[in-house]
């Protein structure tokens, strides 16, 4: 019990919690037990303990209320809010960073004292994490944390989104922000509360730099180069597209995903599937875009085993400048001159430029590699699977969407010629020169049975 002494009284109480649980409430599971134990731990042994909830959900939320009285309620919500709505985490430091672009929460950091530079103090973001401690995990990469338990995220969310489902949005969109960079090296103006409380130390300040990191796809390295180690930056690669989506930013959507650095830097970081299902998420969210956007798709689809490849991206714009006009790569790729450096120009003028290049699309929308020469060709029902079969007897079956292999199926000792699935979709017929016909479960690979 976190050190602590409880007297009879309260030790009571919490039996009593205990016994009156229901199976929806959760009591008496390690979750539940260990929420108890952190709020009998703020219990003083001379009061009469308050009544012990049974429920999980009622016993989170009366956490965050109860930090929220403790730590100041726009600092808890805004970082709750990062915390849960982040796709793989916040680490202290990005969450010092998205406080210290919130006005509201400045303003009210600054209520008594007007530091020299405008960013949170580190220690209200510390003492705000050691309150949490507890219930957070590392998550992702480096050392982003977010809910340990499926509880909290879905308590979180009702308690700061429900009422205001508009917050989310913002944050959402203030997330989009920090992860591109657009608040680096520049004076973000003051609301007007924070505002009155900056101009009580610096009357003619108007604004200040937040301090907050450029994000740049690369953190070392040379895109361009055969000579660097390449680092990517796979916060932003994780994050930004993510919130760009939820937070109903088209344009931006659209800028990232057909900017040919953004597409290799998700391969180089081997994230080639998680862009696959940025695309699929877009197009279903930004139906006018929907065009474009199938455009990229087909334009990776196509070049698949090229963006796999270990070599430099000198191919990959080589092959973002074949498309047409018109295609959104291709524009990206335009647009990119003269605002990079030299040794990405350097590539750029060494792409082949055919005088008369096609402006239609290749119809083809993706390329999967094979083993061998191609006998038979099965989709299945869910539209996003596909099976062949080849002549050195085994079977691929890859997923369309991001064009992953799921499985490689071994049993036949010749040639397969044909494969089918069954109209659930959850078996694999294959039929061989072998003389046997296998059946394969479609969702393990694992063979069924062999018919011969």
């Amino acid at each position: 019990m976190q050190g602590r002494t409880l007297t009879a009284e309260q030790i009571q109480a919490v039996l009593d919690a205990f016994r009156a649980r229901t199976p929806d409430d959760k009591a008496g599971t390690p979750l539940w037990l260990t929420l108890v134990a952190h709020l009998a731990a703020t219990w003083h042994s001379y009061d009469s303990p308050p009544a012990v909830p049974s429920s999980v959900r009622v016993l989170i939320v009366a956490l965050f209320k109860q930090l929220a009285a403790l730590r100041g309620e726009k600092l808890v919500r805004k970082a709750l809010a990062c915390i849960t709505l982040c796709k793989e985490g916040v680490s202290e430091v990005e969450l010092g960073h998205l406080l210290s672009l919130d006005d509201a929460v400045l303003a009210k950091a600054y209520e008594w004292w007007v530091p020299p530079v405008r960013v949170v103090p580190c220690i209200v973001v510390t003492r705000l994490l050691a309150d949490l401690r507890a219930f957070l995990a590392r998550r992702g990469t480096g050392s982003a944390m977010g809910w340990y338990h499926r509880q909290f995220q879905e308590a979180a969310a009702a308690w700061l989104f429900d009422a205001d489902p508009a917050f989310k949005q913002r944050v959402h969109t203030d997330l989009a922000a920090y992860f591109a960079g657009t608040f680096h090296g520049i004076l973000k103006q003051y609301s007007e509360d924070l505002k009155k409380c900056v101009q009580t130390k610096y009357p003619d300040e108007t604004g200040a730099d937040r301090l907050v990191p450029a994000q740049n796809l690369l953190l070392a390295g040379d895109l361009f180069s055969t000579d660097t180690t390449i680092v990517v930056n796979q916060r932003r690669l994780a994050e930004l597209v993510y919130h760009c989506i939820s937070a109903g930013m088209e344009a931006e959507t659209l800028a990232q995903l057909s900017s040919p650095m953004y597409l290799t830097c998700k391969f180089k970081a081997s994230m080639g599937t998680d862009l696959q299902l940025e695309l699929v998420s877009a197009m279903q969210h930004f139906p006018a875009i929907k065009a474009e956007l199938g455009r990229v798709k087909s334009f990776i689809g196509f070049h698949i085993s090229l963006f796999r490849s270990p070599a430099v991206p000198w191919a990959i714009v080589q092959a973002a400048n074949n498309q047409p006009d018109e295609s959104p790569v291709r524009k990206q790729l335009v647009d990119l001159e003269g605002k990079l450096k030299p040794a990405y120009l350097g590539f750029a003028k060494r792409c082949i430029q055919w005088h008369a290049r096609p402006q239609s699309f290749d119809p083809c929308l993706l390329t999967l590699p094979a083993p061998g020469t191609v006998q038979g060709v099965a989709y299945a029902s869910d539209g996003d699977r596909v099976a062949y079969g080849c002549t050195n007897g085994s079977i691929t079956v890859c997923s369309i969407t991001t064009g992953d292999m799921l499985f490689s199926l071994e049993g036949h000792t010749d040639m397969v010629f044909s494969v089918a699935f069954a109209p659930d979709g959850k078996t694999l017929a294959s039929g061989s020169w072998d003389k046997t016909v296998k059946l394969w479960d479609a969702a393990s690979g694992s063979q069924k049975s062999s018919l011969e």
